[in-house]
């Protein structure tokens, strides 16, 4: 595994980010979380040209102190006005990231595709924030990741 400082932001046909925010939208400080805080994973994928996608795979490693609280998804996803994107066949979360998987879609050059998912922020320390990836399934011209990061969390 190459270290955290070698990794670099890589894209090619697409782009993906990520943001934390809390239940409500506002933004999260991930210098300074607290233990037992719910704040809202918010993964965007962009295109600079119009095109039409399909078979995409993101996954998102999970920083080691979350983890993901699907029992309150529906309650999170609600209070935000956020519903599942209909662009996403399926999404699997698993002990160590999050898989989503979409179906045939158009990006239009401009536009965001989302995918939203809360995590419970469970042990205090300094971690690594692991950067979330795309890729065509069936196209490997169409792949981004981005460089990993920090999150500090406080007792």
């Amino acid at each position: 595994m190459p270290e955290a400082g070698e990794v670099r932001d890589e894209s090619e046909g697409i782009f993906i980010s990520k943001r934390y925010v809390r239940p409500d939208g506002s933004p999260v400080d991930l210098g300074d979380l607290r233990r037992g805080e719910l704040v809202v994973a918010e993964l965007s994928i962009t295109s600079s040209v119009d095109r039409v996608v399909n078979d995409l795979v993101v996954e998102d490693l999970f920083a080691g102190c979350v983890e993901p609280v699907f029992r309150e998804a529906s309650a999170t996803a609600a209070r935000a006005g956020r519903t599942v994107a209909d662009w996403v066949m399926r999404h699997d979360a698993r002990d160590d990231r999050m898989l989503v998987f979409s179906k045939r879609f158009n990006l239009e050059a401009g536009h965001e595709a989302r995918f939203s998912y809360p995590v419970r922020v469970v042990s205090a320390g300094d971690y690594v924030l692991p950067g979330p990836s795309v890729e065509g399934m069936y196209d490997p011209r169409l792949h981004a990741r981005r460089a990993p990061g920090r999150i500090v969390v406080r007792h």
